[in-house]
């Protein structure tokens, strides 16, 4: 018969990694083994992360009402926007420059090892990138190694540096957030920088106008004194004019100088602002700031660096303290001019206006309007001025550095415990499907109602449950060299399962031998005890037979037909003899004969020492099997000589399968004991082995014992017996 498709359910999976668990352990060694592996050769890298904390208001040192906290959707979008920022492309530009990463093993451009593998093996060359590749490629490995997210909903963003050292990895974290600070900071001030070049531009243009109605108005009184009614040496006017005039010069210049000295307070030019201003101590100051730098740029003096440093710095301080004050200055006198001009200008009006005629009023109002009004404007544009300037001085970053990144203590990856997990997951997986596959591919017996399936109609199956051989001392008639066998609990414990299940097999054999035979007038049965395949219990099992047999009054040979290997005196503990193939070899079958009582041995028999079986052994270690003696008629004889002075003859013979000596004695037999071990046997193996029973011997009777079967597939009540089922017959 065809064998059943291979379906496993989900809990079979256990039984059959019970069944196949040195296939599971070979593919979870092999996956495991691997995995370590790859494990052990990964390059460690550690992650630092530094913590920025981005205010959504705008932070205007001068002004009370900014600053004030910015809650909801635009708080939510500002964060999201300085997020998108970190990861922009300027500060990672700007992180390369100030870390050097262009020159830095890690990050700088390298061949890899797929490049170099063809290079070495001559199909292409490993051209080293040039220009804008190698800022591009550092880039990309910079992108790769950052991580930039947001801390849930607060204000609070993670920046993230991977690298191979792990100082290196902090030093790059903190480089990229203190570029982002300075970026911002940078930004803020260029955009207030950005519109003072606007304004100054619209303050020149002011300028020009105010300039224009002022000498239109001087035209004006010019041109007309008599019709102002003034006389032409009207000392008090002419007086004022002469001052304002004289004042127009010193303003111009005092607001160029102040715009100047703003700009370069700002660029931090401080040469260019000296020459301007001519102030001889803050050209003091730079004369020693220069010659500070000229002595920490000679050789030599790297031991004095830190100390060179601080006092450069110390300079820089006041200098930009010394220029802020004379910027002050020069706006406090652009300021006072401005208001001398102004007073003069309203003293001019006043005298006109207390002077001069209605209708010289009238002309005289529009020009002085305009003059007015341009005077506000430039006033309005140069106060703008200086409120930028000033801010532009005192911008400070909206967002700052909470917690710098600190040196990891350990790598982050490989994530030893996590890739150890899932490697062992994989190696359980891997394992599993090795087991399930082999499964598969041989399609065992696992169940009698299988094995019914496969068997003829009115085939009869036996389940014999897994035994644990009797722990304890040496058996009576032991070597000590020898271990208790399972086949021992037929008579140490008659009562438990196995020895139900061996009355069961003895009955069922004995069925099957009550068909016909080769002699039914001596009353003795021939059974054979075979398997498919080696380690199936067969040995086990014919010992165990016979062994019931005997308990049960009849006069039971054991006879161990397996020269190939024979294990029978094993298990009894007896030592090796050749008494079969002695026999066989002398063609005498008077040792059997002159055995009276099973309980004598005779000549060639030894006797079972706990039971009244007589035994027939196989070999002896030193001869070499004869497979004639089983195929020439001289074991039929002997079988035949036999059956009269015994009730029972239990055969054990080699595998079927894979050997032909069982075969040769099938024909001599009244009924066949075929065990499969559950698990284990094939079942295109069973399905040969049955069609060679069936071409050798057709009418020989069959039945089939499911060694090694679990508890749950042996018809017993759990329970009921006084002995516990357990391990593994041998």
């Amino acid at each position: 018969m065809n064998p059943p498709p291979f379906r496993p359910a989900a809990g079979a999976i256990l039984s059959i990694l019970h069944r196949r668990l040195s296939s599971f352990l070979i593919g979870f060694a092999l996956v495991l083994g691997l995995a370590l592996g790859a494990l052990a050769a990964l390059e460690p890298r550690f992650t630092a992360s530094a913590l920025i904390l981005v205010d959504p208001g705008q932070k205007n040192l001068l002004s009370a009402e900014a600053g004030t906290p910015v809650a909801g959707p635009r708080a939510d979008a500002r964060v999201e926007s300085e997020v998108g920022i970190l990861r922009s492309d300027r500060v990672a530009l700007a992180t390369v420059r100030a870390a050097d990463l262009l020159d830095d093993p890690e990050f700088s451009p390298r061949p890899g090892p797929w490049t170099r593998l063809l290079a070495l093996a001559g199909i292409s060359a490993a051209t080293p990138p040039v220009g804008a590749q190698v800022l591009e490629q550092t880039l990309a490995k910079l992108r790769r190694a950052t991580t930039v997210r947001r801390e849930g909903l607060t204000y609070l963003v993670r920046v993230s540096v991977t690298a191979a050292e792990r100082d290196r990895a902090a030093h790059l974290a903190n480089t990229m957030a203190r570029t982002y600070i300075r970026l911002q900071l940078e930004a803020k001030v260029d955009s207030f920088l950005a519109a003072r070049d606007l304004l100054e531009g619209q303050i020149e243009a002011a300028r020009d106008r105010l300039a224009r109605s002022e000498d239109a108005l001087d035209r004006f009184v010019d041109a007309n004194p008599d019709l102002l009614g003034l006389s032409a040496g009207a000392p008090r006017i002419r007086q004022l004019r002469q001052s304002l005039k004289e004042l127009s010069a010193p303003r111009r210049r005092a607001d160029a100088l102040a715009a100047m000295a703003g700009t370069a307070v700002v660029n931090r030019d401080w040469d260019r602002l000296a020459a301007a201003l001519e102030d001889e101590a803050l050209e003091g100051l730079l004369s020693r700031r220069h010659e500070l730098d000229r002595v920490a740029a000679a050789p030599g003096r790297q031991s004095d660096a830190v100390g060179l440093r601080e006092r450069i710095a110390g300079l820089e301080l006041e200098i930009a303290e010394r220029a802020r004050r004379v910027t002050e200055g020069l706006r406090d006198e652009s300021g006072r001019l401005d208001d001398e001009a102004a007073r003069l200008r309203e003293e001019i009006r006043q005298e006109l206006g207390a002077t001069i005629s209605a209708d010289a009023l009238s002309r005289a109002y529009a020009l002085r309007q305009d003059a007015e009004i341009a005077q506000r404007h430039y006033a309005t544009l140069l106060s703008r001025l200086r409120e930028l300037e000033a801010q532009s001085l005192l911008q400070v970053a909206d967002s700052r550095i909470v917690s710098d990144a600190l040196t990891p203590g350990e790598a982050s990856f490989p994530r030893v415990g996590i890739l150890l997990m899932i490697a062992l997951i994989a190696a359980s997986g891997v394992g599993i499907a090795v087991a399930v596959g082999q499964e598969y591919l041989s399609r065992p017996i696992v169940t009698a109602d299988q094995l019914r399936r496969m068997l003829p109609g009115g085939a009869r199956v036996v389940a014999l449950p897994r035994v644990a051989a009797p722990r304890g001392g040496t058996l009576q008639g032991r070597e000590p060299d020898n271990k208790p066998s399972p086949a021992d609990l037929v008579l140490d414990a008659p009562l438990s399962a196995y020895g139900e299940a061996l009355r069961r097999l003895r009955a069922e054999a004995r069925r099957a031998a009550d068909g016909p035979a080769p002699d039914t007038a001596s009353g003795c049965r021939v059974i054979m005890v075979g398997s498919c395949l080696p380690d199936e219990g067969k040995t086990t099992v014919a010992v165990s037979l016979a062994r019931s047999c005997a308990a049960s009054g009849q006069r039971t040979l054991l006879i161990d037909a397996d020269l190939r290997r024979p294990g029978v005196h094993r298990l009894l503990g007896l030592p090796p003899s050749g008494g079969l193939l002695r026999l066989l070899d002398g063609d005498d079958g008077k040792g059997v004969s002159a055995a009276r009582s099973p309980g004598v041995p005779g000549a060639a028999l030894h006797g079972d020492p706990r039971s009244s079986l007589s035994v027939l052994t196989g070999r002896t270690p030193g001869e070499r099997p004869d497979e004639r003696a089983l195929q020439d008629g001289r074991l039929a004889r002997l079988i035949e000589r036999a059956r009269h002075s015994c009730e029972v003859i239990v055969i054990d013979t080699p595998p079927l399968h894979p050997v032909v000596d069982g075969l040769h004695v099938l024909p001599l037999v009244d009924g066949l004991v075929l065990c499969v071990r559950q698990g284990r046997t094939p079942s295109e193996v069973l399905a040969a082995t049955l069609r060679s029973i069936g071409d050798v011997s057709p009418g020989t009777a069959v039945v089939t014992a499911l060694t090694h079967s679990p508890p749950s597939q042996v018809p017993a009540g759990e329970g009921y017996y006084t002995d516990a089922r357990g391990a593994v017959m041998s």
